[in-house]
């Protein structure tokens, strides 16, 4: 396992994220639309499965970021572990992570060292 598939799974993460979104404002628009209308059990049903859908997708999410924070809890190195976790998950800059690194890191030097650690 390496950085590279890591960040490859955070795209996948923002992506779901967009597909909670969306799936989140069929709803309201579905209740708006149907609100004006008569009630009836296809409008309701219309409704119940874009909850569904919705409450799926997030189901989804919850587990792509738990799959990503648990890889990351398991990295071997703690020094790794911790810029990986910064970079990804508190979303800081390379700066910022070889700022607060001890030593004379640069952002380029703690980029590439997390792009070739493997585990």
């Amino acid at each position: 396992m390496n950085y590279a598939y890591l960040k490859s799974l955070k795209q996948r993460i923002k992506k779901q994220q967009e597909r909670v979104v969306a799936a989140k404002a069929n709803i309201v628009s579905l209740s708006a639309t149907m609100s004006d209308m008569p009630k009836t059990k296809s409008n309701n049903s219309q409704i119940e499965v874009a909850i569904e859908n919705a409450e799926f997708e997030e189901y989804v999410l919850q587990r792509l970021e738990t799959k990503l924070k648990n890889i990351i809890a398991n990295i071997p190195n703690m020094t790794y572990q911790e810029m990986i976790y910064q970079k990804l998950i508190e979303n800081r800059s390379w700066t910022y992570i070889a700022m607060h690194r001890s030593g004379n890191n640069t952002p380029d030097g703690v980029r590439m060292a997390c792009y070739r650690y493997w585990w």
